[in-house]
């Protein structure tokens, strides 16, 4: 895969600019299932106070 075909692919998936160089795999995927944790809660957070 080209350069420019991979920095397509990441702002697609919106990690262009991420820069994980130094970190371990896992440190990134507990970093990004705690993203996900707080974004969940949000969106119940909303969602309850939509159905009010």
């Amino acid at each position: 895969m080209g350069t420019v075909s991979r920095w397509n692919q990441e702002y697609d998936e919106r990690r262009l600019g991420i820069d994980n160089r130094g970190k371990k795999k896992y440190q990134v995927e507990l970093e990004d299932i705690d993203i996900l944790k707080k974004s969940y809660a949000l969106l119940m957070e909303i969602r309850s106070q939509q159905h009010k």
